[in-house]
């Protein structure tokens, strides 16, 4: 009999369970999600009078633009609600799928690692940070294909690694810049190679510069017009973190996977268990590999994780909940840099992980259906609100307090007055993005 391969049986599985999650809800309620449906919304029709009103459309090349962009295909085809669903499935299916093909270009025998990707992928997306969660799939991408044929220069290879940079620089701005880094870096290390036998390897030096200023220069210049144009540069973008307990805690016990009940306190600790434990049996154990430099690159990603984690405040990317994007990023690089070595308890993490998807679902389910009925009251009630209208949503509860009850340790409901907007003109003055 042929050996069964239950890698691709789990990765299938947890796609349709997550496909579930999503659809077996009229409304996925996520915090930020509303806004995101609305903007796209006035991007379609927001060339008429009423909007001009009040918005000027920006049309600068800055970072988020591409979920908006997504959304408003979505939304020439399909309701909003649907197009909303199918913006979140993909995100829920893109990360794990992405982290699954940079693990496989690092090790092949890493594949089995990816399943944790889903708690980076629908965990994290009860934030709704569309765009940043969009990063992290694109940024596996980029480093799948940049690790995988890391001495070859052509000129297509050139071309992908540069689009797949401006992928991620139209998404979020801090896995653009630790995307720079880790090409950098690579030159870095490639041309102190060569300046040894300067004068032997003189053509190759000059490949090597044209071919890493290729990739970086079209979208590194982008984001230098979009930091010096958005203001955020007037502020210090430097915060000292490190030596508050909170900080530190939040990295190894995560408040930001802990969403809705507090029996996630326990899938948290088997999370961070698996995260970091395998990073620590792994490297403390020193096993020598044959990429050696792979790991060492990854490595010195993490320490720009910590370092940003630390030291920088959401003002370099003129936003908020920086600490929550790069909590995920950190998390990622973890994943990553075990990687490269062999693994000795593959099938124990494949399973502990999948358990640990499974029931995050589980534990969440009800409190996401409980809140999709809410919306769905809402946007009932929405209907009574006139086309051409000024709205102002006063949320007396943000996070679905229900007496004694709290649906969400997010502000859920906080901008959900976009969902009024969904299919006529409405200016809704709680919509911080627009």
């Amino acid at each position: 009999m042929k050996k069964i391969k239950i890698e691709p049986l789990v990765f299938y599985g947890l796609a349709l369970l997550h496909i579930i999650y999503v659809w077996s809800t009229p409304v996925f309620v996520t915090q930020d999600g509303s806004c995101h449906l609305h903007n796209s919304k006035i991007l379609i029709v927001g060339s008429g009078q009423f909007y001009s009103q009040y918005l000027e459309l920006n049309l600068q090349l800055f970072p988020n633009w591409f979920s908006s962009v997504i959304l408003t295909l979505f939304l020439n085809l399909f309701s909003p609600i649907i197009s909303e669903k199918m913006l979140i499935t993909l995100i829920i299916i893109c990360i794990p799928l992405a982290l699954r093909y940079a693990l496989k270009s690092i090790n092949q025998q890493a594949v089995f690692m990816y399943s944790i990707g889903y708690v980076l992928s629908s965990v994290f997306l009860a934030f709704g940070f569309y765009n940043s969660q969009w990063s992290i799939a694109f940024f596996c991408l980029f480093i799948g294909f940049f690790f995988k044929k890391q001495n070859e220069y052509s000129f297509g290879r050139t071309i992908v690694c540069s689009g797949r940079l401006l992928l991620i620089y139209f998404t979020h701005p801090v896995a653009f810049i630790e995307a720079c880094f880790l090409v950098g870096l690579d030159y870095l290390r490639a041309a102190f190679g060569y300046f040894k036998n300067f004068r032997t390897y003189l053509q190759q030096l000059f490949e090597i510069t044209l071919h890493r200023g290729v990739i970086i220069l079209p979208s590194f210049g982008l984001f230098l017009v979009f930091y010096f144009s958005s203001g955020g540069h007037s502020d210090s973008i430097f915060e000292n973190k490190l030596f508050f307990f909170e900080y530190l805690r939040n990295l190894v016990i995560s408040p930001y996977l802990l969403s809705f009940d507090i029996k996630e306190l326990i899938l948290q600790g088997l999370f961070s268990v698996l995260v970091f434990g395998a990073f620590l049996c792994i490297w403390m154990k020193k096993i020598k590999c044959t990429t050696v430099r792979i790991g060492e690159n990854l490595l010195a990603l993490l320490l720009v994780n910590l370092c940003i984690y630390f030291f920088i405040s959401g003002a370099m990317v003129v936003g908020s909940y920086l600490t929550v994007r790069i909590a995920s990023l950190i998390y990622l690089t973890l994943i990553l840099l075990a990687a490269p070595f062999p693994f000795p308890f593959k099938f124990g993490y494949l399973l502990i992980s999948s358990t640990i998807c499974f029931l995050f679902l589980i534990v969440r389910y009800p409190y996401q259906n409980k809140m999709s009925e809410i919306a769905e009251n809402y946007i009932e009630l929405g209907k009574c609100v006139k086309s051409n209208s000024t709205v102002l949503p006063l949320g007396f509860s943000n996070r679905g307090e229900i007496g004694l009850e709290i649906l969400s340790r997010l502000g859920v409901f906080q901008h959900i007055g976009g969902y009024l907007g969904m299919d006529k003109r409405i200016i809704s003055f709680d919509n911080y993005q627009a």
